[in-house]
């Protein structure tokens, strides 16, 4: 049977279901019980106003039709937004004694409240609250049976104003009424008790009522008669009556003795409630949860054994439920994820949720697709997809995530290694053209050197010829060396004479756009331990990205066109801090989060690859290092790296 024909046959069941939800409840009680104890029944007479915000903490889950019937409602919806729009000022104070109840182990018991209908009539309800044991611990799923006894109600009240009254009336009741004496024989029954059982009133009157009980219902008989007639009240006592025919139904019974004027024993007056539907339907739904739970354990092994992350996420982007996958990729149990938001999620257990893509699947309804850089540095594809209500509206998302890091980083380092490639040819291309005629013209101006006066203006102009000559083949031989991919492994490396390889590739452009360069690196600073092309490849990312940022904000030569390099040791931690400090138009606001993430670039359509920091920052990690960002839009921004120092 799926879950669909559950569904039905809950919906249509002939007595009234209400499946709520009080775990936010037990959490509200749970506080107040550090502060007040146990004894809550007290405190809720005297704080009248925590029962009243219990009540309004409950949350509807579910309700059949039989429910929509007894109290006015068009449709579920107008039931399902608050429980306590149908209590009256006495529900608040059964409900009370209710929850004093469950907090102290009652896990099932049946209770009498008045209640309101959505149309304002007052109406009197007998209520059976089941705890399954599944549920214990948390109070997620509390099933109340709820059985409209207004009329039962207004009879009891009936025979307590008046016993003649009573006894011109009951005979026409509708609910099923005993009269027994001392000894446990029948006095009276009314019609619709002989209609339910089946006896003629002539065929009872003198006999035991024992007759017509179940073994077992005869030793609850004598247990709590005898406490019937000392109390003079009774309610709630269930037994199982046998039909003239033989068959056995089930009855609930609330009762009073009623005395002479002398105030003498005189009779009992009972009044059953036939319950066998609604202990079918209690038994129904013991085998309904025994199914549901069973299926949910079916497919919480089958999506626990999915790789992928999944998170199920409220309207409002608070986390329901979670999977094992999920609990590995935050660290934490699955229990400490529930209740918080994607937001928090993210932030500050690196959960693949993206904020921004679940808040516009829940306002537009749409399935959503995105890349996610989580705080540790993982790159996740996810999916979203919007789970509605009956009446359409987004009332949770499902959000599904694979980790592509692998992937993202195999896709980046192909298209690096492309690069790479294209620019080792063409930079082979540029030496074989450039190789040549510059040796030529070092060597003939070495012959004018040679052959010219040691002093002079020719000799000069020769020896800046050599000079420059030399500064061109260094140029070349640099940019073949980057352009090679070669296997390199870590070794010390003087961090000046990197940066002056990577500057000798870039001071050109740097001076051609007006920018000021400014080094601030101490002479005495410790060797770095890393692979030098791979490092040379991050600081000419890094001054290119600094002077794009300087041209976007000064396109003309300013004196406040800046760039300042800048090291010192991290005395104590063995690493070495660089700072990159460019004066340019800084990291906007709302992209600051995302500037690691691969193919994401700040640079027009056609001049960026998106592809330089996530490569810088995948280096700078595998050289056991960290990259850091300082930004003010408009003002400046300072890339921080920290790298291990040599030995």
């Amino acid at each position: 049977m799926n879950q669909s024909h559950y569904q039905e046959l809950f919906t249509q069941l002939p007595v009234a279901i209400w499946v709520e939800d009080f775990s936010v409840v037990k959490k509200r009680l749970d506080e107040l019980r550090e502060i007040c104890g146990n004894n809550l029944l007290d405190y809720f007479r005297d704080h009248p106003e925590v029962v009243r915000e219990c009540a309004g903490l409950v949350k509807i889950v579910e309700v059949n039709d039989k429910v929509l019937e007894i109290y006015g409602a068009s449709s579920r919806n107008d039931l399902l937004t608050r429980l306590d729009q149908v209590f009256t000022e006495e529900s608040f104070e059964i409900f009370g004694e209710n929850l004093a109840r469950i907090l102290s182990g009652e896990t099932q018991f049946s209770t009498h409240s008045p209640n309101r209908t959505l149309d304002g009539r007052t109406i009197q309800v007998e209520l059976r609250i089941i705890l399954p044991d599944t549920y214990l611990h948390t109070w997620e799923k509390i099933f109340v049976a709820t059985l409209d006894v207004t009329r039962q109600f207004q009879a009891e009240q009936a025979l307590k104003q008046s016993e003649e009254r009573f006894r011109l009336l009951y005979r026409n009741a509708p609910l099923p009424y005993q009269s027994l004496d001392a000894a446990g024989r029948f006095i009276d029954v009314n019609p619709a008790f002989e209609e339910m059982l089946g006896y003629r009133r002539e065929e009872l009157i003198g006999t035991r009522v024992t007759k017509l009980l179940t073994a077992e219902s005869q030793k609850l008989l004598q247990e709590r008669f005898c406490a019937f007639l000392d109390d003079g009240s009774v309610k709630d006592l269930e037994f199982t009556m046998r039909r003239k025919d033989g068959t056995l139904i089930d009855v609930m019974v609330k009762g009073r003795v009623g005395y002479d004027l002398e105030g003498r024993f005189k009779q009992t007056h009972c009044l059953l409630t036939n319950i066998t539907e609604q202990k079918k339907a209690q038994t129904e739904l013991k085998k309904r949860e025994h199914s549901y739970r069973r299926l949910y354990d079916q497919f919480r092994i089958l999506f626990d054994g999915i790789p992928d992350v999944l998170l199920l996420l409220t309207g409002d982007s608070r986390l329901t439920w979670a999977n094992v996958s999920a609990s590995k990729a935050c660290g934490i149990p699955v229990e400490a994820m529930i209740g918080k938001t994607c937001r928090q999620l993210f932030e500050e257990h690196s959960a693949p949720c993206d904020v921004e893509m679940t808040e516009r699947c829940i306002s537009e309804g749409e399935i959503g697709t995105s890349l996610v850089t989580t705080p540790d540095g993982r790159s996740w594809g996810v999916r979203a997809f919007p789970i509605r209500s009956e009446d359409g509206k987004v009332i949770q998302i499902m959000e599904l995530a694979h980790d592509v890091t692998d992937k993202i980083k195999l896709q980046a380092e192909t298209m690096r290694t492309g690069h790479l490639a294209a620019l080792g040819e063409l930079a082979a291309g540029v030496a074989h053209e450039i190789n040549n005629p510059i040796n030529g013209i070092i060597n003939y101006a070495q012959i004018l050197i040679n052959q010219g006066k040691k002093e002079g203006r020719q000799n000069e102009i020769a020896e800046r010829i050599v000079k420059e000559g030399d500064r061109i083949a260094t140029i070349v031989g640099n940019l073949l060396s980057f352009s090679r991919d070669r296997v390199e492994e870590k070794r010390p490396v003087v961090l000046n004479d990197l940066l002056q390889e990577a500057l000798s590739l870039c001071a050109t452009r740097l001076r051609k756009d007006g920018i000021n360069l400014e080094l601030d690196i101490p002479a005495n600073l410790p060797c770095l331990l890393g692979k030098h092309q791979k490092l040379e490849q991050v600081f000419i990312n890094l001054i290119s990205n600094a002077q794009h940022a300087l041209n976007q904000r000064f396109p003309a030569p300013c004196p406040d066109k800046k760039l300042i390099i800048s090291a010192r040791p991290l005395t104590g931690k063995g690493m070495l801090e660089i700072v990159f400090h460019d004066h340019g138009c800084g990291i906007p606001e709302g992209v600051r989060d995302r500037i690691l993430n691969p193919f994401f670039s700040t640079k027009p359509q056609g001049e960026g690859t998106g592809l330089g920091l996530s490569i810088s920052h995948g280096i700078i990690q595998d050289h056991g290092g960290a990259i850091y960002f300082d930004s003010l839009p408009g003002a400046f921004t300072r890339v921080i790296l920290t790298l291990p120092i040599a030995g």
